[in-house]
């Protein structure tokens, strides 16, 4: 599933994916080796994407990311089941009574 990215920033988007047990970042731009990108740990979110300054590479096997780090979207993990509606919001969008408004 294809998302279109609207962002006030310009730079190079980086990717967090799931590779066995560990959390890799890689580059999601177009023009970047496949390399391992060096990101904060503490940012990490499966599934994420984020603008970065720009990637240096180090020594030719990986890229350093320069901040400042920006999240650009983040997706729901896989295994996130879906939300089950209640009773009391299915009510909501039934009844006349309400003024509130739902787009369906």
């Amino acid at each position: 599933m294809s998302r279109q990215l609207e962002l006030p920033c310009t730079g190079v988007l980086v990717e967090c994916r799931r590779s066995a047990q560990r959390l890799r970042v890689l580059p999601a731009s177009p023009g970047f080796q496949d390399w391992h990108v060096a990101f904060p740990h503490s940012l990490r979110k499966e599934g994420s994407r984020y603008w970065v300054r720009a990637l240096r590479p180090v020594a030719g096997k990986y890229y350093r990311a320069l901040g400042p780090f920006v999240m650009a979207w983040h997706a729901q993990p896989p295994h996130a089941p879906p939300k089950e509606e209640t009773p009391q919001s299915q009510s909501l969008k039934t009844s006349g009574s309400h003024s509130l408004k739902t787009s369906e």
